[in-house]
């Protein structure tokens, strides 16, 4: 009840969010580790589907009989021009990991000329086949290793995950202690009364409205242009809208005695 009371104060009533400043910041990195798992669930919902609907029609695909793929010297090759491309799986001999890296699917798997790609929330992980070991097969030897991939999927989706979740973590970390260094030095030259350590509560805080607002966008599976600096804009304003609530230093006047 009190991480969901703290989490409504800092999205809807930013005013009394500037009373947070004095809690410990081990409660405070609890809520920020709790906000950023939330914050994934859109991303999980269609990451594991994807990966699993994505591997069955690979192999689905592949076995067709008028699909006649092969791998020679690290590369894909197609005898006919089939490629395909779904929301969950691509298979086209003609593009390389290095074209869809520059411009990445927001979720999917696929294997492309030089290797196999797999995108999650626009970020793409790709494996050549000669990491893999892949450099001359058979359509018969690419569906066995496909199918051996299947065994690893219980392992790979979970590692997935949690990788995916110290990354957005440590990431956040590093912004909140970013907009804390630069809130010290603005109270600073505003006369307020802030220390490090509630900068850095407040700055935790201030991110929760637009992390609220880019969950809803990953479940409408909606990309922003320019989304970074969108997202970081909205964390200064919602940031200096609490720091401006914060008390201004009183001088302290000197009686002189006559």
């Amino acid at each position: 009840m009190e991480m969901f009371r703290r989490f409504l104060i800092s999205t809807y009533l930013p005013k009394k969010a500037v009373m947070l400043r004095f809690e410990h910041p081990n409660k405070t990195i609890g809520y920020v580790l709790l906000l950023t798992a939330f914050s994934l669930l859109p991303a999980l919902l269609f990451m594991i589907p994807t990966i699993v609907s994505g591997y069955q029609n690979a192999v689905q695909h592949i076995e067709t009989p008028s699909t006649a793929v092969y791998l020679e010297d690290f590369k894909l090759y197609e005898k006919e021009k089939r490629n395909v491309s779904s929301s969950s799986f691509t298979l086209d001999s003609t593009i390389t990991t290095e074209e869809i890296s520059s411009a990445p699917p927001l979720y999917g798997i696929g294997l492309l000329k030089d290797g196999v790609f797999l995108a999650i929330k626009g970020q793409v992980q790709v494996y050549s086949y000669e990491l893999l070991g892949w450099n001359s097969l058979s359509k018969e030897n690419l569906l066995h290793h496909l199918k051996d991939i299947k065994n690893t999927l219980f392992i790979f989706i979970p590692l997935s995950v949690f990788l995916l979740f110290c990354l957005t973590a440590g990431l956040k970390f590093i912004q909140i202690t970013l907009f804390a260094v630069i809130g010290l030095y603005a109270s600073r030259f505003t006369k307020r009364i802030l220390t490090f350590k509630q900068a850095w509560v407040l700055s935790a805080y201030s991110i929760t409205p637009m992390t609220v607002l880019f969950m809803v966008m990953d479940l409408l599976s909606y990309s922003a242009p320019y989304s970074t600096s969108l997202y970081l804009v909205g964390v200064l304003f919602a940031y200096v809208f609490i720091l401006s609530r914060l008390p201004i230093k009183k001088e302290k006047r000197t009686s002189l005695n006559a």
